[in-house]
């Protein structure tokens, strides 16, 4: 499951969008010790807001990738708090959601919102070996906050508690103290959730340094990957019925013309579902996306002759014996822009590749390509910088 959007900046990605270099540099002053997660309670107010601008941001991207299904969840684990914050009330358990007398204040990324409608959770995460776990715990319902949250400390205990529950919905506390403590390791570039003494789930670091994992309710993650895998799966509904069933014969026959396939249905060869066929528009026929690819054909490229004038040849590296001593640099450019190497093209051109400089050691022969998103001189110096 590809989903969980974020936008990944490993520490080799020298390039980001321009729109987010500011907010990732100052964000990274509040890394952990270690280079790993964010410490969110450290975060001053005016780094809070453009946090919390970037994470709807994000929501908005991770809802346009999923086509805003319901049943797909990203949340961010937030070590900075102990509550935590659902977006959607469909999420927990209808019997268990109740008012607050007293609104409670969050802290963390979501410090300073004021919480007044607290339940219980009924999702499931999908692991690290492809099993479902359940997630069953208290958190608070805020429809306003952008992104969902999930307490570390809350999720180990409500583990914890889970497996030492007795039939008759009482904690066995002499089992509970005999369990293997459940924890969370941090490493430099993900975290994983261990469970009886093995990694259970490993959640990587998004561009905001935070730590984002997929949720889906309880009982729905096994039809929403389906369902996002197979365009003719039941829960998919980009499609009609008669349209499933159209694209369904269409790929049985070998992909003949969707037109060919009303004319077959018509006739009634393909059973009773498919009789209504004809009476849809061509127009409406499902796009089959093998069909462009088998239409495809290699065109021949472009060559060009260069021939080398033997007298020149070597010219450039005669007395050059020590590597680093002499370095030729130059810049080339780019009339199609390019897509950084952490993103899916979803950047405007402005923030796409427009170039790169190239550096060539005289004496080696060894070369670096650097890509830059403007010709800049901070650009080019940070060019420079990386092939030092």
């Amino acid at each position: 499951m590809a989903a969980t959007l974020s936008s990944i900046f490993s520490e080799g990605h020298m390039f980001q969008l321009q729109s987010d270099m500011l907010l990732c540099h100052n964000l990274r002053c509040y890394q952990s010790y270690f280079g790993g997660g964010l410490d969110s309670n450290r975060i001053k107010p005016s780094d809070h807001s453009a946090l919390h601008v970037k994470l709807e941001e994000d929501q908005q991207l991770f809802n346009a990738v999923t086509k805003w299904n319901p049943n797909v969840v990203s949340a961010i684990l937030d070590t900075g708090t102990s509550h935590n914050v659902l977006t959607d009330k469909s999420l927990f358990d209808p019997k268990s959601l109740v008012q607050l007398s007293q609104p409670v204040e969050l802290d963390g990324i979501a410090g300073g919102q004021l919480l007044q409608c607290k339940g219980v959770t009924n999702l499931e995460v999908v692991t690290n070996t492809g099993e479902t776990h359940p997630i069953k715990m208290e958190a608070f319902l805020s429809e306003q906050f952008p992104c969902t949250l999930l307490s570390p400390r809350s999720m180990l205990a409500a583990t914890e508690q889970a497996k030492a529950m007795k039939p008759d919905g009482t904690v066995d506390e002499e089992l509970l103290q005999s369990l293997v403590e459940d924890h969370f390791s941090v490493h430099k570039d993900r975290i994983e959730w261990n469970v009886d003494g093995s990694p259970l789930l490993t959640m990587a670091y998004d561009s905001t340094f935070l730590p984002r994992l997929t949720l889906f309710p309880e009982g729905k993650s096994e039809a929403t990957l389906k369902s996002m895998l197979s365009t003719l799966h039941t829960s998919n509904k980009n499609l009609t019925p008669l349209q499933k069933v159209w694209q369904l014969w269409h790929n049985r026959l070998g992909h003949p013309a969707h037109s060919l396939v009303q004319k077959i249905a018509a006739g009634g060869c393909l059973g009773p579902a498919a009789l209504n066929l004809s009476k849809l528009p061509l127009t409406d026929k499902p796009m089959c996306p093998s069909c462009p690819y088998g239409r495809q054909v290699a065109c021949p490229t472009k060559t060009t002759v260069t021939k080398k004038v033997p007298d020149k040849v070597g010219s450039l590296k005669v007395d050059q014996t020590v590597p680093g001593v002499t370095i030729f640099s130059d810049q080339s450019h780019s009339l199609v822009p390019g897509r950084l190497f952490h993103t899916a093209g979803r950047e405007s051109n402005d923030d796409k590749f427009c170039g790169s400089t190239l550096f060539v050691d005289a004496a080696s022969g060894h070369i670096c390509v650097a890509h830059q998103v403007t010709f800049n001189a901070s650009d080019t110096i940070n060019a420079k910088v990386a092939f030092e």
